[in-house]
């Protein structure tokens, strides 16, 4: 691996970090967030830079939007979990097999649900960090367990991100949470 295929890993596995706090910190926090994710950005992928400075714009211009909107999440009015998004899937069956993901890597997830849009991005960020060492290290099978795992997350995150999204336009189409959904939606699935 590259160089450059491995900094584009960790500036992948940086911006999904900094993605999954959009629903968990508020105020200055959140704009510090949406500040590095539009930094990384110009770098990782400069066309949606702009689409997260917007964001930031009116995350400074109107603050309680975002923090009404993580409050609809805390409270149940805005959906984060997977298992409200992935059709035909049976709850239970999902939120452990998702479970299984983070134990298969080490992780476990104390604050969140295990199907919560949060801990799920943080799981891809630390995939992410740890197929480029993996890579560096000349470990295949490693490499293969987590793009193995980055293909299954695909899959529950693609729907959830979607689903999630249009929950949040059913209060606000201006919130910038909606920036930074879409943002991961075109890093994560559409590759160059």
């Amino acid at each position: 691996m590259s160089l450059e295929g491995d900094a584009q890993k960790l500036l992948l596995a940086a911006f999904l970090n900094y993605a999954s706090s959009i629903f968990t910190t508020r105020g200055e926090e959140l704009k510090e967030a949406f500040t590095k994710l539009t930094r990384i950005a110009s770098v990782l992928r400069p066309e949606i830079a702009t689409m997260l400075e917007e964001a930031l714009s009116t995350l400074n211009e109107n603050p309680n939007l975002a923090d009404d909107i993580n409050s609809r999440v805390e409270l149940g009015g805005v959906s984060p979990y997977a298992s409200d998004y992935v059709r035909d899937a049976d709850k239970v069956h999902l939120k452990s097999e998702i479970s299984g993901l983070y134990r298969n890597h080490g992780i476990r997830v104390r604050e969140e649900m295990p199907d919560h849009i949060a801990p799920m991005l943080q799981l891809f960020s630390f995939i992410k960090v740890k197929e480029a060492y993996l890579e560096a290290k000349g470990d295949s099978k490693g490499v293969k367990s987590c793009e193995e795992t980055i293909k299954l997350l695909k899959t529950y995150l693609e729907p959830t991100i979607k689903g999630l999204s249009e929950s949040i336009k059913r209060y606000s189409d201006k919130a910038p949470q909606l920036a930074v959904l879409e943002a991961v939606s075109i890093i994560v699935f559409d590759s160059k």
